[in-house]
Order: structure tokens, then C-alpha cells, then sequence
């Protein structure tokens, strides 16, 4: 994949999420199954989806039940109260959006609890809809995909071995696990290897990741990766696939790409 792909799905996802959040009732609808199916469908927003659906951190049912516990019995008496935490919070977000293409939920009907208008329009129940979910939500994803932008090479030419894979929810053994199984990819076997080349290959790693990952967290979730990827390939159920997955988080900079794939090689 090269790096001017990357940065189009990137634009992709900013002209998509614009053209969503500028919605009325008249294209509400066909921009969110436009968006929708590009998270599901493109290389790169594919991972964030498999990501925010996963609903062992929120479930979206119970969320509803007890924020319209709030409500007085007049619409609009209801507190719209969403997690804390920035990762339940966006993954529920998704979780909304999804259930509006899903269910055919109109924003009339998901938000009344929680907002009235005077005039009764669904044009202001649109824009309360986006100004309080989607806007939130693509927000922070576009957070994370402008700091996978500027780890890109400048030359849009230049292929990157390993797709990136943006964290919005930073467990990265259950998003590989969830990515491998929803796509009946699972692969676990016994790995014969020479664990000292093993470590000697995960040393050089971590010495690239140092020296070429200059923001401290961003250096930090990088060796975090790292570790996981030990833990997966040490396992008593290995899993070549799993750890493939966790490699291609990994920024492409330097021989960072070139160690990774090494690893991949050795183990394979």
C-alpha cells in the first residue's frame, strides 16, 4: 500500500464525515451509509471499525435504558449523559450510528428523550443528532488519522510494506483478536523457532522504535506493541496471525517496516 493511498483514505474519510455532520433530513440518511460502508469496507478505516463495534467496553442498550431513566415524562426532560472515558464514549457513538442504518432509527425518534424544538422540525433533530454523536465521534478519529499522517513518508510514491493500523481502543490483543476471527482468518499453530533469534529481532526493534519515534507516548504505545507481539509469539497457543496484525500498527519509519517483515519471514 503506498503512502498516497493512505493519505486518500484519509481525505476520503474527512469529505465523508463533513459531508455527514452537514446532513439535514432530506441526505441524512444516504451520508451515513455512505460513511458506514467506507469504514467497512477501505483498507484502513476497515481496523477502526472492527475496533468500535467490538461492545464488550459499553453496550448501548443498557446506556439507553438508564439515560432515559432521566427523563421527567415531557420530551426533551432528559440528560444526555455520555461516558467519561474517552474510548466507551466513542465507541458508543459508533454504536449509534450503526443503529441508525441498521434499524432504520430516524433522529427524530433516538433523540426526543433528550431534545425538543419548538418549530418540531427533523432538520433540528438532524443537526442535534450530529452536533452531539457524529461530530464527536469523527472528531476523534480524524485526531488519530492526522497523527498517522504525518508519520507518512513524504513521497506519496513510496509503498509501505505493512498497513498501518490506527488504536482507538488501546487493547491491542483484543482488536487483533477480533479482526482475525470476524474475518474466519484465525491462524494458531505451533512455532518452531530459535527463540534467541527471536529476541534478537524484537532487540533490533525496539532500538529502531527508540531511535525513530521521537514523540514520547507515541515511542511508548509503539514498545507496548512490541511487547504484545512477544507475549502472542510466546504463548502456549501462538498465533502467527495475530501477531502479523499487531506488527502493522507499527509506524513506517526507518527499518522499522523492514524489521517487522523480518520477523514476519523468521516466524513464518
Amino acid at each position: 500500500m503506498k503512502a498516497g493511498k493512505v493519505r486518500r483514505s484519509i481525505q476520503r474519510f474527512n469529505d465523508y464525515a463533513s459531508d455527514l455532520i452537514h446532513s439535514d433530513m432530506n441526505n441524512f440518511d444516504n451520508r451515513l451509509n455512505v460513511l458506514l460502508e467506507f469504514f467497512r469496507t477501505d483498507e484502513l478505516l476497515s481496523n477502526i471499525h472492527n475496533q468500535l463495534t467490538d461492545t464488550s467496553s459499553i453496550n448501548l442498550n443498557s446506556w439507553y435504558d438508564e439515560v432515559s431513566k432521566t427523563r421527567t415524562g415531557m420530551a426533551g426532560s432528559g440528560k444526555l449523559i455520555l461516558p467519561v472515558n474517552l474510548e466507551e464514549r466513542i465507541s458508543l457513538m459508533y454504536q449509534i450510528l450503526n443503529l441508525m442504518q441498521e434499524d432504520k432509527k430516524e433522529p427524530f425518534n433516538f433523540v426526543r428523550p433528550f431534545y425538543t424544538s419548538r418549530s418540531n422540525r427533523f432538520d433540528d433533530y438532524v443537526r442535534f443528532f450530529n452536533e452531539n454523536f457524529s461530530e464527536p465521534l469523527l472528531r476523534e478519529i480524524s485526531y488519530k488519522l492526522e497523527d498517522l499522517d504525518l508519520d507518512l513518508p513524504e513521497d506519496d510514491r513510496q509503498e509501505i510494506q505493512n498497513i498501518p493500523m490506527v488504536q482507538i481502543i488501546h487493547n491491542a490483543q483484543n482488536v487483533v483478536q477480533q479482526s482475525v476471527n470476524g474475518n474466519n482468518n484465525s491462524q494458531s499453530a505451533s512455532i518452531n523457532v530459535n527463540e534467541g533469534q527471536l529476541d534478537n529481532l524484537l532487540s533490533e526493534l525496539r532500538k529502531e522504535i527508540a531511535e525513530q519515534i521521537k514523540d514520547n507516548d507515541k515511542q511508548q504505545e509503539s514498545l507496548e506493541t512490541v511487547s504484545a507481539v512477544e507475549e502472542t509469539l510466546k504463548s502456549d497457543t501462538p498465533s502467527i496471525k495475530a501477531a502479523g496484525m499487531l506488527l502493522k500498527t507499527l509506524p513506517a519509519l526507518g527499518s522499522i517496516s523492514s524489521i517487522a517483515s523480518a520477523i514476519m519471514t523468521f516466524i513464518s
